[in-house]
């Protein structure tokens, strides 16, 4: 059961990652085509499994993410990954949209590093 949800997170992760990537190319050319029919409403329903992933492993472990170090502090920069993230997909400024981008992925390399370390860096 473990593997299962450790291995649907991982790909569920895989894919919020690479739509972020393909998403923002898109956007960064100006090109909408991303932004219709079921192609707007996927990146959504990938996150949406990935959180409900995150908290299957929660529970098969369980573990509250409150009161474990290294997941309270991979919560945090999750929440800046989706603000960066939205910046680097719907800011006006083309250079504010390509910083945010490079800081969402080195948000992204941060909770990743939580992720296979299981050491908190700041808690």
């Amino acid at each position: 059961m473990y593997m299962a949800a450790k291995h649907l997170h991982m790909t569920l992760v895989a894919l919020s990652v690479v739509l972020l990537i393909v998403r923002f190319m898109f956007s960064f050319a100006g090109s909408d085509w991303w932004n219709k029919g079921m192609k707007k409403a996927l990146p959504h329903i990938i996150d949406t499994g990935l959180l409900a992933s995150a908290i299957w492993l929660c529970v098969i472990l369980s573990l509250n993410p409150f009161s474990v170090g290294w997941l309270t502090e991979k919560i945090i920069p999750l929440v800046v990954y989706i603000v960066i993230g939205t910046i680097a997909l719907k800011h006006t400024s083309k250079a504010v949209n390509f910083v945010a981008m490079i800081l969402a992925l080195l948000t992204i390399a941060t909770i990743a590093h939580l992720a296979i370390n299981k050491q908190a860096l700041l808690l």
